[in-house]
């Protein structure tokens, strides 16, 4: 699967060979001054993105067949199989220059038949197979930095009752991604796609800039979750909010936490930063591995992990009590990741740091972490400390949804990390280092 930071160079190839069948290189074109899509002609084309023909021309109103516009997506975010050994199900592709895209794209999900045995590749593509075909290669492929206004319903417009079933999804994405704005209140779903049009959403596509929320409300925030599987062989969940631009900060909780503890400060530092709030192992929705031992330098890993996973080089790394030992671990391991190391309400990463009372206390078959009482004296608020102080209603609605959340946890979850922290201590590691 394509990354996204190389999506904008192999588009630029793939319209170039889409288009560039018995036409030429023009910097300008002859047709186009009047077109609603000029702006995004003369971009494509600056861009070498996109050809005209040798009499000067671009041709925005040319139509395009959905052979043509299965090659261009394949070449921009197909995966690459051996499709001798891939269904193919349809009669009409055989040998063609197009057999590859389309059997690829099919098996996929990108792309359907017009029956279950024929594709029909030299019809026209119209506007609801385009969007369709668009909608679902950001899905699968996450190839689109684009963001939906779940405000904006498609049934505004006079001709939605024309959309084909299987194609509303994809014109609610488009609508909302502002992919496709209609025409005249209308958005034609039956009509034929043309050049433009195909440069235009396009384009949209990848001059699209991600943009992150600045703050969750606590209610939404499992929702605002996303997930990242992770080469440690997990599932983590995250949250990541603020500047898609900004300097990368990766938040740590402690024990028994979850993301969730820094949806407060994540708002704040949101204003300045691209800020990572990460689920760990056994922990907020990340999955919670049936091992005897969750170790510093296993949560370390996973840190590590996911920067890959995510394309991150370099992070500040923040780190909130078992965070912070996690914190630590990763700066050891991995000092050249590390720009910055907080560390907030700390502890040494040593087999008999503040860990042992926790083990002991685990260890009794009494130890029951659903327990109402334990939880209220595990997940509480000093008395007194938010009196006067302005986010104190923020703190006291988020403690509700961490009791809650904490109650959920498993047995696993609660030891795994105190049994692990005998394992693995900053002594060791400097020793392997050093």
């Amino acid at each position: 699967m394509l990354k996204k930071r190389s999506f904008v160079v192999v588009l630029a190839i793939v319209m170039v060979l889409a288009f560039s069948v018995g036409v030429c290189a023009a910097p300008t074109f002859t047709d186009i001054a009047d077109s609603w899509a000029k702006d995004s002609i003369e971009k494509m084309a600056e861009a070498d993105v996109v050809n005209g023909y040798p009499d000067g021309t671009f041709r925005p109103n040319g139509e395009v067949t959905r052979a043509e516009f299965a090659q261009i997506l394949y070449n921009a975010v197909g995966e690459k199989y051996d499709v001798e050994k891939i269904k193919n199900p349809f009669v009409d592709v055989k040998s063609d220059w197009y057999y590859v895209p389309v059997i690829t794209l099919y098996n996929d999900g990108v792309i359907n038949g017009v029956t279950a045995t024929q594709f029909d590749p030299n019809a026209k593509l119209t506007r609801e197979q385009m969007i369709t075909m668009v909608s679902r290669a950001a899905d699968i492929y996450d190839c689109f930095e684009l963001t939906a206004d779940t405000s904006k319903d498609i049934k505004a417009f006079k001709d939605a009752d024309q959309i084909s079933s299987y194609a509303v999804d994809g014109f609610t994405f488009g609508y909302q991604t502002g992919l496709i704005n209609g025409m005249d209140g209308a958005l034609a779903p039956k009509g034929i796609t043309t050049r433009a049009q195909v440069v235009t959403v396009l384009d949209r596509c990848i001059s699209a800039e991600k943009v992150l929320p600045l703050e969750i409300a606590q209610e939404d925030w499992v929702d605002a979750k996303q997930y990242a599987e992770l080469s440690t062989g997990i599932t983590m969940a995250y949250v990541e909010m603020g500047q898609a631009d900004g300097e990368p900060v990766i938040l740590l909780h402690g024990h028994t936490d979850s993301s969730r503890t820094w949806s407060i400060t994540a708002k704040e530092l949101a204003k300045d930063f691209h800020v990572y709030i990460l689920d760990q192992r056994g922990s907020g929705n990340t999955d919670a591995p049936d091992n005897r031992a969750y170790t510093t330098m296993l949560f370390a890993n996973d840190v590590n992990a996911f920067m890959n996973y995510v394309g991150v080089e370099k992070a500040h790394i923040v780190g909130h009590s078992m965070g912070s030992a996690i914190a630590q671990m990763f700066a050891a391991l991995y000092p050249e990741k590390t720009d910055r190391l907080v560390l907030m309400g700390s502890m040494f990463v040593d087999a008999d740091g503040s860990y042992k009372s926790a083990r002991e206390m685990y260890a009794s078959e009494d130890f029951d972490p659903t327990d109402p009482v334990f939880l209220d004296n595990w997940d509480y608020v000093t008395p007194g400390i938010l009196d006067g102080k302005a986010f104190k209603a923020e703190v006291e609605e988020m403690m509700v949804y961490i009791k809650d959340e904490t109650s959920k946890i498993s047995r696993r979850a609660f030891t795994n990390p105190p049994t692990g922290s005998t394992m693995t201590t900053m002594k060791h590691v400097y020793e392997w280092i050093t």
